[in-house]
């Protein structure tokens, strides 16, 4: 039986739920050396957490992070660069629970690379680069202190096994992203901003030369 309603009041059999849970999100494919599509894939239905997924030259596609993990950042608020592809079956990436970092190869358990902060998701990580050593990460770091104030951004280096705690590259300005290492692995790039500037207002480039030990 039709029921008739004054417009915009009608009931509809579609709920805002049901559209949330009907569709994954993807973003950031990447193809790796070996042929194989790496992508991180949203899924309303499992509470929004975001896995990342690969699909081999003439495969089917994979779930790569354990069932648990949720591959998402902190880092200013809004997050991005929450993963980088390092090599065919070496992944970095955040989880957002704890807010570090975690190396994953293929097939293994993953191994968090970034010491557990002494406030919860007080250190946060984002815009991996990897060193042409192979051995050295970049990234940016997010400080926040238990009183609530203005978190700290920074650029640290650390080994990609995690084997010592990150040291800071650049610090004092409000922002920082996209730290780049040159193909000769002499020369780190970044850019940075202040408040009360946006990012298309007063951005900065930088460049510096790097020492044996990143």
């Amino acid at each position: 039986m039709a029921e008739v309603a004054p417009y915009g009041s009608w009931r509809s059999p579609i709920a805002p739920a049901d559209v949330a849970r009907g569709g994954r999100r993807l973003g950031g494919a990447t193809i790796a050396a070996d042929g194989a599509v790496w992508w991180a894939e949203g899924r309303p239905a499992e509470g929004g957490r975001s896995t990342l997924m690969r699909r081999p030259a003439g495969g089917e596609p994979e779930e790569v992070t354990p069932s648990g993990a949720n591959v998402r950042t902190r880092v200013h608020e809004y997050g991005g660069g929450a993963w980088k592809l390092l090599g065919p079956e070496l992944v970095v990436y955040v989880d957002f629970a704890d807010q570090r970092a975690y190396r994953l190869e293929l097939g293994g358990e993953p191994v968090a690379i970034t010491p557990e902060p002494d406030e919860p998701a007080g250190l946060r990580y984002a815009d991996f680069e990897l060193h042409p050593d192979g051995e050295t990460l970049f990234c940016v770091r997010e400080v926040h202190d238990a009183g609530g104030g203005e978190p700290e951004n920074q650029i640290v280096v650390l080994p990609l096994d995690g084997s010592t705690p990150p040291e800071v590259v650049a610090a004092g300005r409000d922002f920082y992203s996209s730290p780049r290492v040159s193909p000769d692995g002499l020369w780190l790039s970044f850019v940075c901003w202040d408040h009360p500037n946006m990012p298309w207002d007063g951005t900065e480039l930088w460049v510096g030369d790097l020492q044996a030990d990143g």
